[in-house]
């Protein structure tokens, strides 16, 4: 089963395409992440969210990870779709918080 991840809980988003038009032509993504957490093509990163929509980039494809320059973190860089929609939660296993979860009922 493929991993969801929310922003700032499980991982932190630190470069991307801020301009939504061009997200998919600028498709790579650099992250820190839990160095012992894996990460996978198909793997959902979710990124700006809300009631009415989620800002999420699916990996396509793990282009870098290294150790990072924070503690018991690595750095990883990332090919994405970008999509602004709801994923198939059931899909996942999730990477989220108690808010994240309730705002989109994922008890």
């Amino acid at each position: 089963m493929k991993n969801l991840f929310q922003n700032i809980h499980s991982f932190d988003l630190m470069i991307w395409e801020t301009n939504p038009k061009k997200r998919n032509e600028n498709n790579i993504v650099k992250f820190y992440i839990k160095s012992s957490t894996i990460v996978n093509a198909g793997d959902l990163l979710i990124g700006e969210y809300n009631e009415y929509f989620v800002s999420n980039y699916e990996i396509t494809e793990v282009i870098e990870r290294r150790e990072g320059l924070v503690k018991n973190k690595d750095y990883v860089i990332a090919k994405t779709i970008w999509k602004r929609s709801f994923p198939k939660f059931a899909e996942f296993n999730l990477n989220t918080n108690f808010s994240f979860n309730k705002l989109f009922n994922l008890n």
